[in-house]
């Protein structure tokens, strides 16, 4: 059985010279990566990408593997900031309102630097990174069951934490797809309806069938109502 690579960090930096360092060294990282890809990554490049020594970069990272699993959590802490920032604006707005907004922040989230989230989502499975991801799922979880539970008396769903999970999962897995086969998707108006559909749908039953109506039942309807 192969030995798993050690993806902790030595050390964490804690001055400012310091972090200056392993930002460096993860923007080398993250240029590699997209460049020549996980089998082109070294250590020695990226120390010389940064314009530092190999002896410098081991004082933090052991090994690539723990390089990217850095360049993950720090990718999962911009995503965070990003769609907590549009969480808080349509907090207190409609559920259909705030379901798109939470639909767009997803994909919005998904093309932040584009390239080397597709090489990240693709270099996965060669780094044990379950504990980053799990760490970003559990997050962003807690945020959206805390943004379900301003809108319970809108729901139709007992559980929220549980609702919670599903959505961040259900919207996890859609992005990822589009990120990486069907890139035109992530700029579609189409798309950003069609998932706002399924989460309001799973969420709100009876309002994503009223504002998501076929046409023709929509106008016999009001027709209806006319004659009436």
């Amino acid at each position: 059985m192969k030995k798993k690579a050690r993806i902790i960090p030595r050390k964490l930096p804690t001055q400012d010279r310091s972090k200056q360092l392993v930002d460096s060294l993860l923007s080398a990282t993250a240029k590699i990566l997209v460049r020549l890809g996980y089998e082109g990554l070294t250590t020695n490049r990226v120390a010389e990408e940064a314009g530092v020594s190999v002896g410098s970069l081991y004082q933090y990272f052991p090994n690539k593997e723990s390089l990217i699993a850095a360049l993950i959590q720090r990718w999962s802490d911009g995503v965070m900031e990003t769609i907590a920032g549009q969480y808080l604006e349509v907090r207190h707005e409609s559920i259909e309102t705030a379901v798109e907004t939470l639909v767009s922040a997803a994909l919005d989230s998904t093309k932040i630097d584009v390239k080397l989230h597709r090489i990240l989502m693709q270099q996965l499975p060669h780094v044990d990174a379950m504990p980053a991801l799990e760490l970003f799922n559990r997050r962003m979880t807690e945020r959206v069951a805390g943004w379900l539970e301003v809108h319970r008396q809108e729901l139709e769903v007992e559980d929220l934490h549980l609702a919670a999970e599903i959505v961040v999962m259900t919207l996890s897995g859609l992005s990822d797809y589009a990120l990486v086969q069907r890139p035109e998707l992530l700029d579609s108006p189409s798309f950003v309806q069609h998932l706002s559909r399924l989460v309001l749908g799973y969420l709100a039953p009876t309002r994503a069938s009223q504002l998501y109506a076929p046409k023709r039942r929509r106008n016999s309807k009001r027709a209806a109502q006319t004659q009436s």
